[in-house]
């Protein structure tokens, strides 16, 4: 009797832990149509989606559990990365794993994540094979606390990035080499140490991001022993990023919310330009090609309009200088004495509809455009504009 009633006590205890465990699926849908149009004047069809999916385990008060799978597509349009084509389609599949840890007064966060991203630059380009799709591993942990009034998060991350088909065809073309000697230049580790601070209206962060090559060495102006113009030095890069923003209420129903970013990166890795494809002789030699300095700005407006509206605007300027790297004329030749520079702008209205609980539609136009120092556009675009516009509607549960 005693062992009966022991192993009915245990079952009802372990039914109740059970019970008491709180699971929450989690999943979120968006979805892009419209048109854009490109700077030569050609429409073309818009599409971005994304779709996530996740469950929210709690088996204890103090600690959560989140599971998460992501899958996101962005299809051709305007691209706001420098040096890229507008046809470009992506594709990133987003596996991670979250644990959130109350302790007092602080939650300690940690997440690991695989993301896999498929770039294809044409239609004779499959997602498997393209040059520039990479696989990135790791993850990060982030300590949440108010300190000194302040709302404060740190944060330490690391991943290995990984390019799977990389390889330098201009390398090969020139030194005879095999895809080998030239694959996997472009993988590294990347570390990212940040903070974040939130004080009543303002917000602010600064974040430190070291990248350590692991196959890629540095260029230089003098042939080497092994007849390359590449120092047994690996890249490093350093990029640092800093922003602050506060919030304006102008009315019960007018929100802006000014922020301005400053981004700094710098790089060993320097470039040697040969006058052609076959040539195996650099004619020209620049010293820290990749360095540049890029402040930001911008200014989301947000109006209530009633009945679930909303109008915004966002306007946002964006100022690139590169510090060594000297820009080109439309026909290829070097501008000696000046220093290569972009001026980027993204300018977004529209209207969005609170279409219920856990769900809204937005009508929106995009006008972008970008204007540089650098004319030689044969194989990216560097002066240009274009708009895009469309519905994008939103689900989240």
């Amino acid at each position: 009797m005693k062992k009966t009633a022991t192993l009915i006590i245990t079952l009802v205890l372990s039914v109740s832990a059970v019970s008491a465990v709180e699971i929450a699926p989690y999943y979120s849908y968006n979805l892009t149509q419209g048109a854009s149009v490109s700077p030569e004047g050609n429409m073309g069809f818009l599409l971005n989606l994304s779709n996530d999916i996740g469950t929210i385990v709690r088996p204890m008060d103090d600690h959560s559990f989140i599971g998460f799978y992501s899958v996101r597509y962005q299809g051709p349009g305007l691209k706001k990365q420098e040096g890229r084509r507008f046809r470009e389609r992506y594709m990133n599949h987003i596996f991670a794993g979250r644990h959130h840890w109350n302790i007092g007064d602080m939650t300690l966060k940690s997440q690991l994540s695989v993301l896999l991203e498929r770039r294809r630059s044409g239609t004779n380009e499959t997602w498997q094979g393209g040059l520039y799709n990479f696989n990135r591993y790791g993850g990060t942990t982030s300590l949440e606390r108010e300190l000194y009034g302040v709302d404060s998060v740190f944060s330490l991350g690391y991943h290995f990035v990984q390019f799977p088909n990389y390889t330098d065809l201009l390398a090969e073309i020139r030194q005879g080499a095999d895809a080998e000697d030239t694959a996997g230049t472009q993988n590294h580790h990347s570390i990212r140490m940040a903070y974040s601070g939130a004080l009543d209206l303002y917000s602010f962060g600064l974040a430190f991001n070291p990248l350590f090559y692991t196959r890629q060495r540095v260029a230089v102006d003098d042939v080497q022993d092994d007849g390359t113009f590449y120092s047994s030095t690996k890249q490093r890069d350093l990029i640092v990023d800093a922003s602050g923003s506060r919030v304006f209420f102008l009315s019960d129903s007018a929100i802006v919310s000014p922020e301005i970013e400053l981004r700094y990166k710098t790089s060993n890795q320097n470039y040697q330009h040969f006058e052609h494809a076959t040539s195996t002789t650099a004619v020209e030699y620049f010293d820290g090609f990749f360095n540049y300095i890029e402040p930001s700005l911008s200014s989301p407006l947000s109006v209530r309009l009633g009945d679930g509206w909303t109008y915004f605007f966002n306007p946002s300027l964006s100022f690139r200088q590169y510090l060594n790297r000297v820009p080109r004329d439309s026909s290829g030749e070097f501008l000696d004495g000046k220093k290569q520079y972009r001026l980027l702008g993204v300018h977004s209205t529209g209207f969005r509809k609170q279409t219920g609980e856990s769900s809204s539609t937005t009508l929106f136009f995009t006008y972008q455009h970008q204007t540089s120092n650098m004319e030689f556009e044969r194989y990216a675009p560097y002066n240009y504009a274009g708009f895009s516009f469309g519905l994008r509607f939103q689900m989240e549960y």
